[in-house]
């Protein structure tokens, strides 16, 4: 069929509106796509657009009957402009900059789309910080999460929402500009394979004498190569054999933080501990509860590099089931029983004080270590498609218990929620007693040892050539600059 012009609109119908040439519409985002993206994503992309495509349809159908055309168009009219807007801020494709011999600004926007992780901040710990101090530093992260909490808790009830969000503007400045002075990661310059400046890097975040520095570098290399030896590709992550327990123990732990409901009983803290018939202001429970996690997050950093992560979660857990439980039996004797509500109240402080418990030792344990973990037991070449994927299965299991709270409530009461939640977190408790290994005070290429076993100390015993190869050659680049010059 030929092509459509305005010419061939026009000649149908005088008074037409003209259009412009159907094939100018179709085409750029679907090159731009296929030129940016791993080879083995380039369809799942592409189909992500014929995606929104048509829920754009179905939104208009679903909604253009009742609207006039004049409020619909005023209605879709920001979506155009908030496009344009945002397409200042993506990459250019390398494959433009390579046709007009930028080489060098190609390398940059491949950089950009290449390496964008999520979960930066605890890959970045993991990745520059001392083996013992690897916990401890994370742990600090959820610390001013918790501060975070518990000044928005107090001083939320007494601002207004324009107020409160003016305040905390300048919080994101002020952590973009303090982030132009940190070091890189030595991890990430090993994986560009700029040796040297891994070196460089790494001297500013050790104090150590240049030998125990150049050992350092040495396992840092290897396990590098050994794992960019393999793709980074998020089919590589799931059928690879070496990451199978990887997966399966960061799956579970992300599974366990989410479905013990933490962030469900924090949104309904007020409901639950008024249904309990126990009298305290609102306002009061939520600046309490603020206040005891901001307070425990600051000694939380003491336990997780002198316990141990794998003990520190079960017994943890372990506890945090046995306040859920016990919350549970309390609207059981409550909702159930029927027990008369003036005999019951003055126990009703049980439920409050049982979540405050439950937050104690979670914010303890198993929500600051959980985190880290992963971070530590993915390899590098996997470990942004593993976190990235992390992150999207915790924000659907969110997504799940958020919107599934209120409905298990209404079917078995506060009661079957509690005792469910108490069910999943001792679970938990035995998934990590078989299955998660203990990660503290083993460097990242102990822990590949510990996880992949064989197939990763073979892969390191052919990479000891591969080292030697490099750093002769890097001296003989050296050599060769000193002698031009």
């Amino acid at each position: 069929m030929p092509a459509l012009t305005w010419s061939h609109e026009l000649a149908g119908s005088p008074g037409a509106v003209p259009r412009p040439h159907r094939r100018q519409t179709s085409s750029v985002i679907t090159m731009y796509l296929v030129e940016i993206s791993y080879k083995e994503l380039r369809g799942s992309l592409n189909v992500v657009t014929r995606f929104m495509f048509n829920f754009g349809n179905l939104l208009v159908m679903c909604v253009g009957p009742f609207l006039s055309y004049e409020v619909l168009s005023y209605s879709l009219l920001p979506l155009p402009v908030i496009y344009f807007l945002a397409c200042w801020w993506i990459p250019e494709s390398p494959y433009y900059y390579l046709k007009e011999g930028r080489v060098n600004a190609a390398r940059i926007e491949l950089a950009k789309l290449r390496n964008s992780d999520v979960n930066v901040i605890t890959m970045y710990l993991v990745e520059i910080s001392y083996k013992e101090l690897r916990g401890s530093l994370n742990v600090v992260t959820r610390f001013m999460f918790n501060f975070g909490n518990l000044l928005v808790m107090c001083v939320g009830p007494f601002l207004s929402y324009e107020v409160l969000s003016y305040s905390l503007l300048p919080l994101p400045v002020i952590y973009f500009l303090a982030c132009w002075w940190i070091p890189e990661s030595p991890y990430y310059y090993l994986k560009e394979g700029r040796v040297n400046a891994a070196r460089i890097e790494l001297a500013k975040l050790r104090n150590s004498d240049v030998n125990a520095l150049e050992e350092e570098l040495q396992i840092m290399q290897s396990g590098v190569k050994n794992a960019m030896r393999s793709s980074s590709s998020a089919k590589e992550l799931f059928t690879g054999k070496q990451y199978r327990k990887a997966v399966i123990i960061a799956a579970g732990m992300k599974m366990t933080q989410i479905l013990t409901g933490g962030m469900a009983i924090q949104q309904y803290l007020i409901v639950i501990v008024q249904e309990s018939k126990f009298k305290m202001a609102p306002a009061t429970i939520s600046i309490v509860f603020g206040a005891v996690k901001f307070g425990v997050s600051l000694i939380s950093s003491v336990f997780v590099d002198r316990i141990g992560r794998r003990p520190l979660i079960i017994y943890t857990l372990l506890s945090t089931g046995i306040s859920y439980a016990v919350i549970g039996g309390y609207f059981f004797l409550l909702d159930v029983v029927q027990i008369e509500h003036e005999s019951l109240s003055p126990y009703g402080i049980i439920t409050f004080i049982g979540i405050l418990l439950s937050t104690i030792v979670s914010t303890l344990g198993f929500n600051s270590v959980i985190g880290i973990v992963p971070a530590e037991i993915f390899p590098l070449n996997v470990k942004a498609v593993a976190m990235t994927s992390l992150n999207i299965l915790g924000g659907l299991l969110g997504f799940a218990v958020g919107k599934g709270y209120q409905v298990m409530k209404n079917l078995l009461g506060l009661t079957g929620v509690f005792w469910i939640i108490a069910f999943v977190t001792f679970s938990g408790a035995v998934f990590t007693y078989f299955f998660v290994p203990e990660t503290r005070d083993k460097s990242l290429h102990d822990i590949q040892i510990l996880l992949q076993g064989d197939l990763y100390i073979d892969d390191a015993k052919i990479d000891k050539d591969c080292l030697v190869e490099t750093e002769l050659t890097e001296l003989n680049s050296v050599k060769d600059v000193k002698n031009t010059s």
